[in-house]
């Protein structure tokens, strides 16, 4: 799930961020004290290579930092959303699509955007379905596929002519074109599959 970087966000910071930076430095500096004892006389040259040796402990050391502390994930509680709860913002889930099956989409898509209103997403929530397809035969198929769903206005279906950088460019265009009219953004393949409780529930612990 993305946040949209021109929405509210929070200012705390987070529980693993202190601990992260402590450890970081002092096995950073611990990797440069052993080279410094290791150092029989100090020049200008000496100075400059324990400099650059900081750079790099520091990078090495943040890594190895990142390993161990996801040995140990905190403790996220599981709360659900109370019974009425609306999202703060609107929520964008984007289904790349170039040259696969669309039937198969259009039957989850049917389902998946009905469960959105079952859940009381359906208000804050469009559905677009990003399209590469070129092959003529393909795109009528393609179509033909998604036709109810686009009549009904359960999605939008937005198909390039020119396919600039393939999936990733597309969404790059969408967020060029639509990203300022929302807070969240879902990014699916075609053959991505998830409920709308999951979104619910991933759009919940990101306003809490």
């Amino acid at each position: 799930l993305w946040r949209n970087p021109a929405a509210t966000a929070p200012t705390t910071v987070g529980a693993g961020f202190v601990p992260f930076v402590g450890a970081t430095v002092i096995l950073s500096v611990l990797i440069v004290a052993a080279f410094a004892s290791a150092v029989a006389e100090w020049s200008a040259l000496t100075v400059v290579v324990a400099g650059l040796i900081m750079v790099n402990a520091l990078w090495v050391s943040g890594g190895a930092v990142t390993a161990v502390m996801g040995l140990f994930p905190p403790v996220v509680p599981q709360s659900q959303p109370p019974q009425n709860w609306q999202p703060k913002g609107k929520t964008a889930i984007l289904v790349t699509l170039c040259g696969e099956d669309a039937t198969p989409l259009a039957t989850y898509l049917n389902s998946f955007t009905r469960d959105l209103d079952v859940v009381g997403l359906g208000r804050d929530t469009t559905v677009f379905v990003l399209s590469d397809t070129s092959a003529a035969l393909q795109v009528a198929a393609e179509e033909a596929a998604l036709a109810d769903l686009i009549a009904d206005g359960r999605i939008i279906y937005r198909r390039r002519a020119i396919n600039t950088g393939k999936k990733p460019g597309n969404i790059a265009d969408w967020l060029a074109t639509y990203g300022g009219d929302f807070e969240y953004m879902v990014v699916k393949d075609t053959d991505s599959r998830m409920t709308a409780d999951s979104i619910k529930q991933l759009i919940w612990q990101l306003e809490i």
